[in-house]
């Protein structure tokens, strides 16, 4: 298993954030290499089941279902499980802080890749598979943090 945390300020009010996060259907406005995203229910709930695929090197896309494990509004946190190649466990735990005198957000993901045993694993988790996921969730807050403060901004 392979475990990491990332942590992001985005300018822009918690509420605003969490929801952004928690709508799946937004995943391709911040992570590029998803496409074809289909939602197995219409609202974001506990249960909530999405598929999609992502790009992986080489050409190769990747099925990928993804289930909203827990939603918890009051204390902002998210609990995300990915089936793919490689299972995920993504905790996300937003906070309310400001900025300069605004609201804005730190979030943070924590993040349980489970991955095949044997030997090689240890190797294996630290050359590729926390590369490659901290890479991903890099990318997705820097994406999030540009279309959130983009849209406030806009206000």
């Amino acid at each position: 298993m392979a475990e990491f945390q990332e942590i992001a300020t985005i300018c822009a009010p918690v509420e605003k954030v969490f929801e952004y996060r928690l709508n799946v259907k937004t995943l391709p406005e911040y992570n590029p290499d998803v496409t074809d995203l289909v939602a197995l229910q219409d609202e974001p709930a506990e249960g909530a089941v999405y598929e999609f695929k992502v790009k992986a090197g080489g050409g190769v896309s990747l099925k990928t279902k993804l289930t909203i494990e827990r939603i918890d509004r009051e204390a902002y946190e998210l609990v995300f499980v990915m089936d793919s190649l490689m299972n995920a466990r993504e905790l996300v735990k937003f906070t309310a802080i400001e900025e300069n005198g605004e609201p804005a957000t730190r979030i943070e993901f924590n993040m349980k890749v489970l991955t095949p045993g044997g030997p090689l694993a240890p190797l294996l988790d630290k050359l590729f598979v926390i590369k490659s996921a901290r890479s991903q969730v890099l990318q997705e807050l820097r994406l999030m943090k540009k279309n959130l403060e983009a849209s406030s901004a806009a206000r």
